[in-house]
């Protein structure tokens, strides 16, 4: 699997569309945080607010996270690269594994900005509006000049990760559609619409919340703070891994199942 891990990597260096990808994701980072800025500085912000949703971190990285499975990772059908990997005798679970790692490297990768920005603001004393309740708008927010000492650096690595690792496993839903689908059109708008209507449905009613509780797209975010405990951490960790994993095992069935052409 090291060749094929290699083989996407020297791709992925050469690829205007991920470096696209990512300086989107910047762009939009310094306009959520500015906006937060702008936010707390004016009285009337519900249009600021209106506009600066769509570039928070939920929705650009579920909307830049689709962009990149269905265009980037599903374009080795268009252009054959699967059927050459087969033809090489690669086998079908080695590829479901390489693709999974690869969406989740760059996940996270667009991420970076994001979690840069607000760690960057949180050493700060600057005025801040946390809009939406998004624990990277919040931490700033609501904990500006954090004394350093070692409680709060495990407290922040922890909200953190868990908040990075929780969206790139939201959004391995893409990787059974691209071996499903196969087409880019196809996988960005089916995996991008699933993510939006997950967002409704988990506020139906208490079932659906109950239901979703056990997948990464729950929407408890009281214990994403500062104090977030172990026992929460680790339980949201497995449930993710677990998620992951269940993906993983349904993309290998579809794919296992299909002929490549």
């Amino acid at each position: 699997m090291m060749d094929l891990l290699r083989a996407d990597w020297f791709k992925a260096r050469r690829s205007r569309m991920l470096y696209m990808l990512f300086l989107l994701a910047c762009f939009s980072s310094g306009v959520m945080f500015f906006m937060a800025y702008y936010a707390g500085k004016t009285e009337d912000s519900s249009g600021v607010i209106n506009l600066a949703s769509f570039f928070s971190d939920p929705q650009m990285v579920s909307l830049l996270g689709c962009v990149l499975a269905g265009i980037y990772v599903c374009r080795d059908f268009e252009e054959k690269v699967m059927e050459q990997a087969i033809a090489s005798r690669k086998r079908r679970g080695e590829i479901v594994l390489e693709k999974a790692i690869i969406l989740l490297l760059f996940v996270n990768l667009l991420y970076v900005p994001y979690v840069l920005g607000s760690l960057v603001l949180t050493t700060t004393s600057i005025d801040f509006s946390a809009y939406l309740p998004t624990v990277l708008l919040q931490l700033p927010a609501e904990n500006q000049s954090l004394a350093v000492d070692s409680q709060t650096i495990t407290g922040i690595i922890k909200l953190l990760s868990l908040t990075v690792f929780t969206m790139a496993a939201q959004l391995m839903i893409a990787l059974p559609l691209v071996f499903l689908l196969k087409r880019p059109a196809s996988v960005l708008a089916a995996s991008y619409g699933i993510l939006l209507l997950l967002g409704p449905i988990a506020l139906l009613n208490e079932t659906t919340q109950k239901l979703l509780s056990y997948t990464p797209y729950s929407k408890d975010l009281d214990q994403m703070t500062l104090a977030i405990s172990n026992h929460y951490f680790f339980q949201r960790l497995a449930i993710n891994f677990v998620f992951i994993l269940v993906m993983i095992l349904i993309s290998y069935g579809l794919f296992r199942k299909k002929e490549v052409r």
